[in-house]
């Protein structure tokens, strides 16, 4: 029982902690697309038509995902998105790190100026771990208030 309880206090505790960092980091995204569109575009992987729509819909993703896992709510498939997310996230910055862009990460929006560097990797890495975790465990958490199938019903064992 005891185990069961770290163990759900650490899926929580992810679920907080990502929940967290990813409304942060919509905020000033979705206050400043302009700003967050020069930061993708300065990565120079998407087509240049596609930058708006990705600095537009990226954040709202963020937001939606870190209010879910912040809630508890469809943990499973928000923290897949946010695994995608994350995945995309760190490719761009190591990607930008060998083509030796020297660019602002745009993790943060413009509030929160950093450049490209294994900081960002290792911080996306990181939050990278939490989310598989989330993504993983939280499937074997057993289901709560789950309705009891009467003797002899389809599907309940006899």
């Amino acid at each position: 029982m005891k185990k069961l309880l770290e163990h759900r206090f650490v899926i929580l505790l992810a679920r907080l902690i990502l929940g967290m960092v990813l409304i942060l980091a919509s905020v000033e995204k979705i206050t400043s697309p302009e700003a967050f569109a020069v930061s993708v575009d300065a990565y120079r992987l998407l087509p240049f038509p596609t930058v708006n729509i990705f600095a537009l819909l990226v954040p709202w993703l963020e937001l939606l995902c870190g209010v879910f896992l912040l809630a508890g709510y469809m943990v499973r498939g928000s923290s897949l998105i946010t695994t995608i997310l994350l995945c995309l996230f760190t490719f761009a910055i190591l990607s930008a790190m060998a083509r030796q862009l020297n660019i602002d990460c745009g993790c943060f929006g413009g509030a929160y100026r950093a450049p490209v560097s294994w900081t960002r990797v290792g911080e996306d890495l990181g939050l990278l771990v939490l989310a598989l975790y989330v993504y993983i465990f939280s499937s074997r958490e057993p289901a709560q208030n789950a309705p009891v199938s009467a003797p002899g019903a389809i599907g309940s064992p006899s």
